[in-house]
């Protein structure tokens, strides 16, 4: 079904935030059972990122309990977690 802790679209609709709309169902589902529920699972594997950024995203938002498990080479000149900055 997804994954309750990915950035969800913003509601601007003042109307519809009034009624909760602006909460997805699957987050409703996921805080409606408790967390030994047989359905409320966490997949935590990945295979597509980097061992850097699921290390990184493991951390910040999951309690570390993601880890890479496929084998993604690094890049030739960037690290994995490289941040620019532009200005004007």
């Amino acid at each position: 079904a997804g994954d309750h802790m990915q950035l969800s679209p913003f509601v601007y609709s003042e109307f519809a935030r009034e009624r909760n709309l602006h909460v997805s169902l699957l987050d409703r589902l996921y805080e409606h059972y408790p967390a030994e529920f047989p359905c409320r699972i966490l997949l935590c594997e990945n295979y597509r990122s980097h061992e850097a950024i699921i290390n990184y995203t493991s951390e910040l938002f999951y309690e570390g309990k993601l880890m890479a498990s496929g084998k993604q080479p690094a890049h030739k000149d960037f690290y994995p977690l490289t941040f620019f900055t532009a200005r004007g």
